[in-house]
């Protein structure tokens, strides 16, 4: 048996072949490595309201380490787990964007409500991911639909 230019085995030209006998006679096969697991992008409030990330911890909808910014840029959100609000040129660049639903009366508009207003007045939790349409297009092009 000749060992060609890939030290494969003569039959599949000189390239190994996964699973050939005589091509793992001539080739070690290296063992895999599992995969290092990475971690959970830490998740990004975005608010400027002190009682409301208190809130969010009461209710479980952040916990552990979260970094609260009360203005964001595209790089704070990239490929981030985000809650509050977002333009979407921005929400389009995040992992997913988690918004508590508020039904606040007209009065309370633009005041800083507290925790126990929070509780009275907070509903849903709705978790979003954004898209980009053209891209989304594109992508439904290339597959054939």
């Amino acid at each position: 048996m000749t060992i060609g230019i890939g030290n494969g085995c003569e039959y599949h030209g000189g390239y190994p072949e996964a699973g050939c006998y005589e091509c793992d006679k001539l080739v070690p096969v290296p063992t895999p490595t599992p995969p290092v697991p990475t971690p959970t992008p830490p998740v990004v409030v975005v608010t400027r309201h002190a009682n409301l990330v208190a809130y969010l911890v009461e209710r479980g909808i952040v916990t552990g380490d979260v970094v609260v910014l009360s203005h964001v840029t595209v790089a704070d959100v990239t490929g981030r787990h985000v809650v509050g609000i977002l333009p979407f040129h921005l929400a389009v660049r995040a992992a997913s964007v988690t918004v508590l639903d508020l039904d606040i009366p007209a009065a309370l508009r633009g005041v800083e409500l507290s925790v126990e207003q929070l509780r009275q007045f907070g509903g849903n939790v709705n978790v979003y991911r954004v898209f980009d349409a053209h891209a989304i297009t594109q992508l439904l092009d290339e597959a054939g639909y």
